[in-house]
């Protein structure tokens, strides 16, 4: 046994000699694409995405800026695809809206959901749901976008989304807008969650690996399970303050 230990040494030492190699040179694809290879072998994120099936209603409670109350309803039909209805609160019930209470524009009767990234798509918009670590616990979080990159997913690549592209460090970040300047903005990190002192505070979420959400709030989230439930219950309950369908978010 021994001689076999000391035959598999050399082999075990080249390769932790090209892993640390690899760490320290960003500038080798080669090297870190193996690295990026080994790691994806294990646990991929720190999110952790929930699988839904056919009959599973997710329901998201909004008070929007005009203190109205509305409800948005996933009803699923099968693991990625359902029906979407929006309520406002009339009075002591709920009224079906089929229209854009802001523009007036007909609403989406259906969605898509993505069991990899938890993106919920209704019409042309796609908003994320996922758990995520913060503070020693696991809260829910509710975000508009999941940024891109044309680099390496590490923390410090320039991330791309609607509002412009992102580049972070420890405690800093420059923000360039769509076509204008590129600004400095003071920045802090906890965990995977980062947020953008300007002057209101722009939250992210990095799973450390290859996910980076833009505007990630917390949200509360309760599962109705029990068989007596009332029928304007659903199965999975979001209190959040913005919308799935963000288009609704004016």
């Amino acid at each position: 046994m021994l001689k076999r230990m000391k035959n598999w040494a050399p082999l075990v030492l080249a390769a932790l000699a090209l892993m640390l190699s690899s760490c320290g040179d960003s500038s080798s694809s080669t090297n870190s694409g193996l690295l990026l290879g080994l790691i994806n072998q294990g646990p991929t994120s720190t999110v952790t995405i929930e699988a839904f099936k056919a009959d599973e209603v997710v329901r998201n409670e909004v008070i929007a800026t005009d203190g109205e109350t509305y409800w948005e309803y996933f009803k699923f039909t099968d693991d990625t695809t359902g029906e979407y209805k929006l309520y406002k609160k009339v009075g002591e019930t709920k009224e079906v809206l089929t229209t854009d209470p802001e523009d007036g524009s007909t609403l989406p009767t259906t969605f898509t959901y993505d069991q990899t990234t938890g993106g919920f798509t209704v019409g042309n918009s796609t908003s994320y749901l996922f758990d995520a670590p913060k503070d020693n616990q696991t809260v829910n979080v509710i975000a508009s976008e999941l940024m891109t990159t044309t680099e390496n997913t590490g923390f410090s690549s320039t991330w791309t989304c609607s509002d412009g592209d992102f580049k972070f460090s420890s405690n800093s970040v420059d923000w360039t807008i769509p076509g204008g300047s590129t600004n400095l903005y003071a920045c802090t990190k906890n965990g995977g969650w980062i947020s953008i002192d300007d002057p209101n505070p722009i939250p992210f979420y990095w799973d450390n690996v290859s996910k980076f959400y833009y505007l990630a709030y917390e949200t509360e989230r309760t599962k109705v399970e029990d068989f007596g439930r009332g029928l304007s219950d659903a199965d999975v309950t979001y209190t959040s303050p913005v919308f799935i369908y963000k288009n609704l978010n004016k």
